[in-house]
This record gives structure tokens, C-alpha cells and sequence, in this order.
């Protein structure tokens, strides 16, 4: 009797067609789509955008004590934390500011790659960039919160007014 393998079932070869067709077309668009960002525009800001969110949230990952500090640092003393969270963010715009667009998009994909695996030379700018984003976003939500905090006043007022009339 012979043995038949996994590989002679129509279904199972008809699977292997689709996925490699799948596959074919997947890598066709991804080229396409690699070239058409390449020009500056819409597109091209959109994959800056997200490469740099990538890298940023890698960082807050993996260093997420440092983005801790960067957000303590704000509560402590946002007058003195806020110039060097924007000092630290121009000087981080301005190097990613003058990199390639095979620089951006590869950079970001090895740093990524370097983060997961550990490697430590990766370390200090990753620390760097979660400690700003950590800061950023501290200073971000005082904001809302001082918002929310003035709107609440407001209300009360507006409550107390109706209250007396």
C-alpha cells in the first residue's frame, strides 16, 4: 500500500497556491508602496510619522523607568523640566531631520531589532528618547488637566450664578 504525503491533497496544494500568490502580491504592494513614499507628500509623512512613533514607543518599552523619571521630573518641577524635554526634542528633530528616507525607515526597523535583542550600545539614546516622550507626555496631560481644571471652575460658577437668581 502506498503512502501518500501531505503534499498530493488538491486542498493542501491549492493552499500552498493561494499563500504564495498572496505572498507575491503582498511583496509587490510593499515595493510599490516603498516607492511611491520615497516622494516627498502625504504618504511620505505618514510613514516618517509612524516610523518615528515606532522607535518611540521601542524606547518607552524598553526603557520605561526612564520615561518614568522624565514624567516624575515634570511633576517635581515642569519650569525647569520643560526647556530641557524641548531642547532634548529639537536636537533628537534635527538628527532625525536629516536622515535619509532609507535611513528613517531602515534605522527605525534595526533599532527595533536591536531594542528586542538587547543590544546595550542601543541603550543611552533609547533612555534619551523615553525620558522626552515620558516628559512630553506629563507636560501634555498638566495641560489637559489644567484645561479640565478651569472648566470645572466655570461650571461652578455658572452653577452658583444660577443659584442665587
Amino acid at each position: 500500500m502506498a503512502t501518500r504525503s501531505a503534499t498530493d491533497s488538491p486542498s493542501i496544494y491549492l493552499l500552498y497556491q493561494n499563500i504564495s500568490t498572496c505572498a507575491n502580491y503582498a511583496q509587490k504592494k510593499a515595493y510599490e508602496v516603498y516607492q511611491e513614499a520615497q516622494q516627498p507628500g502625504a504618504l511620505q509623512q505618514k510613514v516618517y510619522a509612524f516610523a518615528r512613533s515606532t522607535l518611540g514607543i521601542a524606547c518607552i518599552c524598553s526603557s520605561k523607568y526612564s520615561a518614568l523619571l522624565g514624567a516624575a521630573a515634570v511633576c517635581i518641577s515642569p519650569n525647569i523640566v520643560k526647556p530641557i524635554t524641548q531642547a532634548a526634542e529639537g536636537a533628537i528633530t534635527g538628527i532625525w531631520d536629516k536622515m535619509s528616507f532609507n535611513v528613517k525607515v531602515g534605522g527605525t526597523a534595526a533599532g527595533i531589532i536591536l531594542n528586542y535583542y538587547g543590544y546595550s550600545f542601543f541603550d543611552l539614546p533609547c533612555s534619551i528618547i523615553a525620558a522626552t516622550s515620558g516628559a512630553e507626555m506629563m507636560l501634555k496631560a498638566l495641560g489637559k488637566e489644567e484645561i479640565a481644571h478651569l472648566a470645572r471652575q466655570k461650571e461652578a460658577e455658572l452653577n452658583d450664578e444660577s443659584k442665587l437668581a
